[in-house]
């Protein structure tokens, strides 16, 4: 194995022990729960992505989608249509 298959092998293996069962209406697969301050004018909240790194589904998650992560006890739905970044799906939830 080569020192780019080995970078790749640890790298595997850190996002297998940071993702978590995703359920999206029913479609399982893995993701990656973010949760970050955000400020809107006077309103302090918190803004939460769950970031796909395993949807093997050709069905693409949309707005209101109902999403459940049993792991952290997060059940919400999708405020605002999914994007790609780095080649994974980023679903901005609520």
């Amino acid at each position: 194995m080569n020192r780019w298959q080995r970078g790749v092998s640890r790298l595997d293996r850190a996002m297998g022990q940071m993702d978590e069962p995703v359920i999206i209406n029913g479609l399982p697969g893995r993701g990656i729960l973010e949760e970050s301050p955000g400020v809107f004018g006077d309103a302090a909240t918190t803004l939460r992505t769950v970031t796909l790194t395993l949807w093997p589904h050709v069905a693409k998650p949309r707005s209101n989608d109902k999403v459940e992560l049993p792991d952290s006890g997060v059940s919400s739905v999708v405020r605002e249509p999914p994007f790609k970044a780095a080649g994974l799906w980023v679903i901005p939830i609520r």
